[in-house]
């Protein structure tokens, strides 16, 4: 046979070095994608994460605010007050369903509830950061007509260092007091 009918069915030198680019840079591609995928999972479990806390604590303050009595004696807060806005506008304090005196406020970046003299207790969670509290108060002076109501305002994020767990809530939720203001 002469060297005329064989044929070269080999690779070049630069065709194997532009397929293996061409494999890098799909392969990096691909990796980059999944890596933000994961990303905006983690970001998204840390969300839900923050919301089902803040529900359920949310839910807990309401409730009480909700039940709030005028306290008519005096014994808790201002004399005919529903309720009464404490540390500069960080916490609220009021008389709840069983006569209790109660506050709930902002210290270190989580909220405190406090029940008469007792020891004041954390309702967040340590791995949660509240960065803003602000109870606002409306209708609670007994001549103005109106059905008492608390806004509530509150920030509130992840207490970490990771940039992708750096995820904040901003909720603001409105609770009428269900006793008539009579």
């Amino acid at each position: 046979m002469t060297g005329n009918n064989f044929q070269n069915k080999g690779a070049t030198l630069i065709e194997i070095l532009l397929t293996i680019g061409l494999f890098g840079l799909i392969i990096g591609a691909v990796s980059n994608v999944f890596y933000s995928i994961l990303q905006e999972q983690r970001k998204g479990l840390v969300s839900q994460e923050i919301f089902d806390s803040t529900s359920y604590n949310l839910e807990y303050v309401s409730r009480l605010l909700r039940m709030a009595q005028k306290d008519t004696a005096g014994s808790c807060i201002s004399t005919d007050k529903n309720y009464e806005a404490t540390r500069t506008g960080s916490g609220i304090k009021f008389l709840d369903y069983n006569g209790s005196c109660r506050e709930f406020y902002l210290e270190n970046n989580r909220i405190y509830q406090q029940i008469g003299e007792g020891l004041a207790l954390p309702i967040t969670s340590s791995k949660l950061k509240v960065d803003y509290l602000n109870f606002n108060i409306l209708g609670d002076s007994q001549g103005d007509e109106l059905q008492p109501k608390v806004t509530m305002f509150l920030e509130i994020s992840r207490n970490s260092t990771k940039t992708e767990e750096q995820v904040q809530l901003k909720i603001q939720t409105t609770i009428a007091q269900r006793n008539l203001d009579l």
